[in-house]
């Protein structure tokens, strides 16, 4: 089980290292996913801090070209 655990901690690290690539953070790469998701219906936000508030917002308004939604679904099957 151990095993298992340690390989969804390798793909969380690596998207990580995608979102550090696209200079993003984890959550903006996260919800630009779900908004490019033809899948998702509603992206509901959350935040403890109003600068989190702020950096998930701007989410919204990042360009698509530079982000490879299909590089991230890979990481995740």
């Amino acid at each position: 089980k151990e095993d298992g655990i340690e390989k969804e901690f390798t793909k969380i690290e690596q998207f990580c290292e995608l979102a550090n690539e696209l200079k993003l953070t984890p959550a903006q790469l996260a919800i630009k996913w779900c908004l490019n998701n033809s899948n998702v219906s509603t992206v509901i936000l959350g935040a403890s801090k109003v600068e989190q508030l702020k950096q998930n917002l701007d989410s919204i308004n990042l360009i698509n070209h530079n982000i490879d939604f299909k590089k991230i679904e890979k990481l995740f099957e």
